[in-house]
């Protein structure tokens, strides 16, 4: 994904993957059985749209998505990936859309308050982004990334020392994470710059 430097946009850790590979395309499947059940529908489309994501060929996985949320307009896994693959294609506006409408239908999976977060930052709305990682901080206070977004979305909002504060939780959880700890330093080499 292509997002702003130093904050970490994640996929919910059991969900379809991010990165997409260049291979052929899979064939066209034919839709689902009409008597089949529709959680297994679903299930399956959300499979297919998976497999044929990570081939590359994101208009086809999208109409996927679309048809999980025409069997189930409360689709979670549709809206999550609708918004990963808004974010894919420069679409921040859609991905927002989409990641509020995953977090209203699911306001349980802390990476989709991240990464819901990382985008309204793209989008410059700091507040609301603060509040959304906060969000994800909240229902995981192990969740490195979350914390250096939180950590940055405060140096952004000129709360300094909450922004360190933020830093050092995510390098006591992953000493090595190297945008916490560059961010880190960045705040410091500033305060210092500052005086």
């Amino acid at each position: 994904l292509s997002l702003p430097k130093k904050v970490a946009i994640q996929k919910e850790p059991t969900k379809a993957p991010m990165a997409a590979e260049k291979t052929k395309t899979l064939p066209k499947e034919a839709p689902p059985v009409a008597n089949q059940n529709p959680i297994d529908n679903i299930r399956e489309l959300f499979q297919k749209a998976i497999a044929i994501h990570q081939q590359g060929n994101l208009p086809e996985a999208k109409e996927l998505c679309n048809q999980m949320i025409a069997l189930d307009p409360k689709s979670f896994d549709a809206y999550h990936f609708l918004g990963i693959m808004a974010v894919q294609e420069k679409q921040m506006e859609l991905a927002s859309k989409m990641l509020t409408i995953a977090v209203e239908i699911n306001s349980r999976v802390p990476q989709v308050h991240n990464n819901l977060g990382v985008i309204l930052r793209s989008l410059g709305q700091f507040e609301k982004a603060l509040d959304c990682v906060i969000k994800a901080v909240q229902l995981n206070p192990n969740y490195a990334e979350a914390l250096n977004n939180q950590g940055v979305l405060y140096r952004d909002l000129g709360r300094y020392p909450l922004a360190l504060k933020s830093f050092e939780d995510a390098l006591k959880l992953k000493p090595e994470y190297e945008d916490a700890k560059s961010n880190y330093e960045a705040l410091l080499k500033l305060q210092a710059d500052q005086k």
